[in-house]
């Protein structure tokens, strides 16, 4: 499957940062480097406002980071509301990952950059509230 913007991220990441060494496999970006980061997440928000923008659909990205060959961060991008309502899940269940939750009408699209998630991330728990959407465990529908 064809990912333009994951593409065009490594591509822009490759360009901006040499140093780095990046590839790409499985909806991911493997960012390898040499030296310690004490807030190695920031580190990756930080380099990501440095790069141009990508003129493609936005898209679901996971980014491994190894420090010194040994993986630190795993982490997303563009997430969509399923990845957010999976971690809700995962948080009310005490980060319970034995099985996944189960899931009736997953939304797999990725958020669009202005979504009020961003800027409050219990958005989905608030929308929801007084529904029976979250329950341990799993979702429900809406409706």
């Amino acid at each position: 499957m064809a990912r333009p913007y994951l593409i065009q991220l490594a591509l822009n990441i490759i360009e901006a940062y040499p140093e780095l060494g990046v590839t790409v496999g499985n909806g991911h970006i493997y960012i390898r480097k040499k030296g310690y980061e004490q807030h190695l997440k920031e580190w990756l928000f930080s380099m990501l406002s440095d790069l141009p923008e990508i003129d493609h659909p936005i898209e679901t990205v996971r980014f491994a980071v190894y420090v010194d060959d040994s993986l630190e961060l795993v982490t997303l991008i563009n997430p969509s509301e399923f990845d957010v309502r999976a971690l809700d899940v995962a948080i009310e269940a005490e980060l319970s990952f034995s099985k996944p939750a189960e899931l009736s009408d997953p939304v797999h699209q990725p958020l669009p950059l202005n979504h009020f998630y961003y800027s409050n991330n219990k958005f989905f728990k608030e929308y929801y509230k007084g529904t029976n959407y979250y329950k341990k465990g799993k979702f429900m529908t809406r409706d």
